[in-house]
């Protein structure tokens, strides 16, 4: 929501964070709440330290890639 400085980022279903909410300038806004989810990935090893996906495969698991951007 522009008007209030918010914006919540939804991952896909196979994420292990689903959303991430964040405030701030307007302007940055989308880079703010997309740095709050790599460090939100990143801290419950996710994502490696060089920001890349810790890979795992299942079988049995669609690949549902799609981000959604509420701002």
């Amino acid at each position: 929501d522009k008007s209030l400085g918010t914006c919540t980022l939804h991952l896909p279903m196979s994420s292990p964070v689903q959303t991430v909410y964040a405030q701030g300038e307007v302007s940055v806004l989308k880079q703010v709440v997309c740095l709050k989810a790599c460090r939100e990935l990143h801290a419950i090893g996710a994502l490696t330290d060089s920001l890349l996906p810790e890979l795992t495969v299942l079988e049995d698991e669609p690949d549902i890639g799609m981000l959604i951007f509420m701002c």
